[in-house]
């Protein structure tokens, strides 16, 4: 007889499938017919016909046919395949400690809904393992002995004991270690730690209120926060399932979090600097590559003096020098000659909330036109701002990159809103008044290569500038040059022949070459005139 029957109590299954069978064997001398045994003892009929043809119950079959098939099978030994996960170096090996340390290191998968049924689950893995532990081999029946008497399945019991398998409960802690450690991986590469540092950041950059203008910035910033719930529940040990659970996200979007990647807002912001910016100051990305704010320089919210601009143009080389090879010759007067060519012919488009585009086209009908807006490109490219040059039709155009850059200059250095027209909106540039002599010449040439005019004939000759919203301020700039203009229905009007001495002695034109050419005719006419 298998020593292990030895081991059995009374109480065990076994046991009572023993006494059951004996019972059975005194009904069936009685002439009770099988449906009825079954009945009155409430054993089940497969059993019961299995007895009535034979089959006896493991303990009988163990003592009367020790060499039966079955129960050599049952008795042989096999060896013990134990997941190597339970040891004192890595998890407890009794219960209550295991709860401990779940519950101080990572007690977010103590939220798992099924916690407590796997929880009882690994109790009587831990159970049967203490029994066994000191063993290399068992045998079936011994196996099946001590599982039925822990209450554990016997193929669950073949399971963890011989195949070497574990508990539900082991696989998710070690799920729930690896998401606690990427959860606060994930924390320390961010490059925004909170939620109130991100507040900061966003008032930090001079483009937040055209970010927050997007129609879907509040689903992006909610989708930001939600991002730091996560980290936060991941670095406590929760799953996947559970933080999709609790937080209404699909497990998707918690696995693509998890591989790295950043919810859009602090995708696109994430590069931004973290160092102290001065009183009224801001962080002005120039580019956007990947859906990503990238070569951010400091700006003011506004220009209110020449100086200012020189300052950002001078972030604007630094930037430039930083990334080329070579030196660039950047002069801040061919800028000023820019501002004032925009202000007259150019045109800063949106092309999204955050990007802006200046465009310039000329008439083709102009000899000079290609080679001015050639001279504007070699001028915008000193600092680093990129265009595209062609022919559309009878137009030919010059087109910047897409920019934030391009909104700071409309509303900081032209004093517009964003939604503002130049041909109707009066721009506010009063600190160009007091800007050095050549950035004004500059301005004002650029003004005047663009919305300009010289001409001899008639009985008057005349030169000036042409602009609906901006005629007054035209007017103030040439005056501070020396050149006493008449300003009236939308131009800026030279007639007296000092005024046109003095607007020649500039020169009022710098690459409008038939401008410029009709204000020297102008000017030996009156020569002649003198003479």
């Amino acid at each position: 007889m298998d020593d292990s029957i030895e081991l059995w109590s009374s109480n065990d299954k076994q046991w009572k499938h023993l006494e059951s069978y004996y019972v059975f064997l005194t009904m069936m001398e009685q002439g009770t017919l099988l449906t009825d045994i079954a009945r009155i003892t409430h054993i089940h009929k497969n059993t019961i016909h299995g007895w009535s043809n034979g089959v006896l119950p493991l303990p009988v079959l163990i003592a009367v046919e020790p060499e039966s098939e079955r129960v050599i099978r049952l008795s042989k030994k096999h060896p013990i395949l134990l997941d190597k996960s339970i040891s004192e170096e890595h998890y407890p090996k009794d219960i209550n400690k295991l709860m401990h340390w779940i519950r101080e290191r990572i007690p977010g998968l103590m939220k798992h809904q099924d916690f407590s049924s796997l929880a009882d689950q690994l109790e009587k893995y831990l159970s049967l393992v203490k029994h066994i532990e000191t063993d290399d081999v068992i045998g079936i029946s011994e196996l099946k002995v001590i599982s039925n008497r822990l209450r554990i399945s016997m193929t669950t019991a073949r399971r963890w004991i011989l195949k070497g398998e574990r508990p539900l409960l082991i696989h998710l802690m070690d799920l729930s270690l690896k998401n606690k450690l990427k959860g606060k991986k994930l924390k320390t590469d961010l490059s925004i730690p909170t939620i109130s540092d991100l507040s900061e950041v966003l008032k930090s950059l001079y483009i937040s209120s055209h970010l927050r203008t997007h129609q879907n910035f509040d689903f992006l910033l909610n989708q930001s926060k939600d991002y730091y719930r996560y980290l936060n529940l991941m670095t406590y040990g929760y799953l996947y399932c559970d933080i999709s659970r609790v937080m209404g996200l699909s497990e998707r979007t918690l696995f693509d979090w998890g591989q790295g990647r950043l919810p859009l807002l602090l995708h696109m912001i994430a590069d931004t600097p973290n160092k102290n910016l001065a009183d009224e100051n801001y962080w002005l990305p120039l580019s956007i590559k990947g859906r990503r704010f990238k070569d951010f320089i400091e700006v003011p919210g506004r220009i209110n003096s020449y100086r200012d601009l020189y300052t950002v143009l001078g972030r604007l080389q630094k930037l430039l020098l930083s990334s080329e090879v070579h030196s660039v010759d950047c002069q801040n007067d061919d800028f000023m000659y820019v501002l004032g060519f925009t202000l007259a012919d150019g045109y800063i488009a949106p092309r999204s909330n955050t990007s802006f585009s200046l465009r310039i086209g000329l008439s083709r009908n102009y000899k000079w036109s290609a080679n001015l807006l050639r001279k504007i490109q070699g001028y915008l490219q000193t600092y680093g701002i990129s265009t595209t040059f062609g022919y559309r039709d009878k137009v030919v155009e010059l087109r910047t990159s897409l920019s934030p850059f391009h909104i700071w200059l409309k509303e900081a250095v032209f004093g517009l809103q964003a939604e503002s027209s130049k041909t109707y909106d009066s721009v506010n540039m009063d600190w160009l008044l007091e800007s050095p002599r050549d950035d004004r010449i500059a301005f004002v040439q650029g003004l005047a290569d663009g919305d300009g005019y010289a001409t001899s004939l008639g009985a008057r000759p005349s030169a000036g500038i042409s602009s609906l919203a901006n005629s007054k301020f035209i007017k103030k700039l040439l005056n501070s040059l020396g050149v006493n203009a008449s300003e009236y229905s939308g131009k800026v009007s030279l007639y007296t022949k000092e005024t046109l001495r003095n607007a020649a002695g500039i020169p009022l034109f710098r690459h409008a070459r038939s401008r410029l050419e009709n204000l020297q005719k102008i000017m030996e006419s009156m020569k002649c005139e003198r003479g």
